[in-house]
């Protein structure tokens, strides 16, 4: 802090402060000795170019820099009515004339203390330093002996040979430093709260507009500045109504109360503010606003959704990444783009193992929700009871065994995002009504809470099971089945696409380190591939996935291949031994047509409906791919 403290001085003085003060301390003030103009401009110059934060100095080199240079922070060393006593006495003990000189200042406590004394001391002032030579010649020639003065009066009598004694003492120069380190540590805090003021008004999120008591606009932050459109030189120092038309921050003023989450509209943005008084003795002496818009504060609060929930936030598969050459896959990623496009619900049906979850995370990295959250939820892998709170979230104390603070629920955090629900047939009913109701008024309520939460999601929704037959037998509302199938994207079972069997097979082994298996032993996989030609692959591709991992297990271990591809097939084709001669008549049909419904409706001359109803009585309804 020394470092900050300039000394304008003179030699004798600055040998006293070195012979008073710690030598760490002198090392580190500024010290210029010099005087009149020479002082003016050195301390003109260190204040200027921000070196020193508080000038020291006594006598005229003070009295010059207290004239001339109004606003400098100068500690003036005084002489107390101790110090002048000491020194009169000090010379009056020795001297029989002694001349008292000063630049420019009467010292009325001296008579005073010169009536208790029986010696002669004259006051002297002077004006500059040829005034201050003729008045001490002017001493000698009447017969003075000696002086008493500061530093340039002491220096001159020794010069023609009176007789000084230096009016400075010991204990002056120690309060003149002291005080000038509480200066300084004071101007340090101050230029540090200074300056976190100008940060947090800078750099903060809110707008800021404080008023003093008229009414007048003291403080106007950048972002004030950014979301009225309003420049801070325009509005500071002008009333709050001329500077913001349509304020409220003078009523606040005037009435002392406070305004807190109110809306406003600014231009075409909509805004949230706190209006407060600033209260001094039970008395308004000023208001400040705070206020941001409100779509900003949306995506904050989204930010910190994702934040404390990071995990299954974030859709990684684009429809790139979906593996396929054949028709049919790439029909269904043409028909995925087209939908990601609109905001509208999908659903997305297929077989077990066929890719819906990829399709809607890539559906929601295609669409302009991209940036936002993509959550899942199988409905049908949470029980009954847990999945409305899992869904809705609930308030602490809303039951029995509910988490201190409540729990955030999966539909609050896909807000500005999307919200997949797989096997959306597994939900129940009670819960279904639930669900209409976010889909038709775009709100939600936690359980124990009477808070309506606004959210802004786009649902998916997937099933491996016909709703429309769930519909007909009033296990799900058709209102809500309709309200999901505004787009449908059916995706194709794996025996509708088994040329892309081999891309399929080099991106999972891509994808698990394992890609050079697929290169250098490719006449053993073009084997496997021959071998599962008539597989109809009820599992779909996540049953390819089984196998393929199956296969590296025995390429790299070097044991039968056709014996492990053999266990395969008999592990994935479905029993017939058991069932009636209809069933197994059903059971051909299905084994000749790969599975595929569609085609075993229509070569049996029945619905899909019907086709679905005979596999459930025949215990085909479990069967992986029905």
């Amino acid at each position: 802090m020394y470092e900050r403290i300039a000394f304008m001085s003179y030699p004798r003085l600055t040998r006293l402060a070195r012979a008073v003060l710690d030598e760490e301390i002198m090392s580190r003030v500024i010290v210029h000795e010099g005087a009149f103009d020479q002082t003016l401009s050195a301390t003109r110059r260190l204040v200027e170019q921000g070196l020193v934060d508080v000038v020291v100095s006594g006598g005229s080199n003070a009295q010059c820099i207290k004239e001339n240079l109004r606003g400098v922070p100068l500690v003036t060393i005084e002489i107390s009515g101790f110090d002048l006593m000491e020194a009169v006495c000090q010379a009056v003990s020795s001297l029989s004339r002694v001349g008292l000189i000063t630049y420019r200042s009467s010292m009325p406590q001296l008579t005073r203390y010169l009536s208790m004394l029986n010696r002669t001391v004259t006051h002297i002032e002077y004006n500059d330093s040829d005034d201050l030579k003729e008045k001490i010649m002017l001493l000698k020639s009447r017969g003075y002996d000696g002086v008493i003065g500061a530093s340039m009066v002491c220096d001159l009598a020794d010069e023609i040979g009176l007789a000084s004694v230096f009016i400075y003492s010991h204990n002056a120069i120690r309060r003149a430093m002291s005080h000038a380190v509480d200066l300084v540590d004071t101007k340090m805090r101050q230029k540090k709260e200074t300056e976190q003021l100008r940060a947090i008004l800078d750099f903060t999120y809110s707008g800021i507009v404080a008023i003093d008591e008229t009414a007048t606009v003291r403080i106007f932050n950048p972002t004030a500045e950014k979301i009225t459109g309003i420049p801070a030189e325009s509005a500071i120092g002008r009333h709050v109504r001329q500077a913001i038309s349509n304020t409220r921050l003078d009523r606040v003023l005037k009435t002392g109360v406070r305004e807190l989450n109110r809306f406003q509209r600014v231009k075409d943005r909509l805004i949230l503010t706190n209006r407060v008084p600033i209260m001094v003795d039970g008395r308004p002496v000023g208001a400040v606003a705070t206020f941001q818009p409100v779509e900003e504060i949306q995506q904050a609060e989204q930010h910190i959704r994702q934040k404390l929930y990071s995990k299954g936030l974030v859709a990684k598969t684009t429809l790139d990444n979906i593996a396929g050459e054949s028709e049919v896959i790439l029909k269904a990623k043409k028909i995925a783009r087209l939908y990601a496009q609109e905001e509208c619900t999908v659903l997305i049906t297929g077989e077990t193992g066929t890719g819906k979850e990829m399709f809607a995370q890539g559906i929601h990295n295609e669409s302009r929700r991209r940036n936002g959250p993509f959550v899942a939820v199988n409905c049908g892998a949470i029980p009954a009871n847990l999945l409305e709170s899992e869904l809705f979230g609930y308030e602490e104390g809303a039951f029995t065994g509910a988490k201190k603070g409540g729990k955030t629920g999966l539909l609050e955090l896909a807000h500005r995002g999307t919200m997949f629900l797989d096997e959306i047939g597994s939900m129940p009913l009670e819960l279904q009504s639930r669900l209409l109701r976010v889909l038709q008024e775009r709100e939600i309520m936690r359980i124990g809470s009477d808070r309506v939460i606004p959210v802004d999601i786009r649902f998916i929704a997937a099933t491996n099971t016909p709703l429309i037959d769930r519909v007909e037998r009033g296990a799900f509302r058709e209102d809500l089945y309709f309200r999901l199938n505004v787009f449908n994207l059916d995706l194709p079972p794996l025996r509708e696409r088994r040329c892309d069997i081999p891309v399929l097979v080099e991106s999972i082994l891509k994808d698990g380190g394992k890609a050079y298996l697929f290169r250098s032993r490719r006449a053993e996989w073009e084997r496997v591939f021959l071998r599962l030609a008539d597989y109809a692959w009820p599992g779909n591709i996540r049953e390819l996935y089984n196998l393929v991992r199956r296969v590296c297990l025995v390429m790299e271990n070097d044991l039968d291949l056709d014996e492990a591809v053999a266990g395969f097939l008999e592990q994935g084709r479905p029993a017939s031994t058991s069932l009636g001669d209809a069933d197994q008549s059903l059971v051909a049909v299905l084994n000749r047509v790969g599975w595929n419904r569609s085609r075993a409706a229509e070569a049996l001359g029945i619905s899909r409906t019907t086709l679905w109803r005979k596999m459930r009585e025949a215990g085909l309804g479990k069967t992986p791919g029905v």
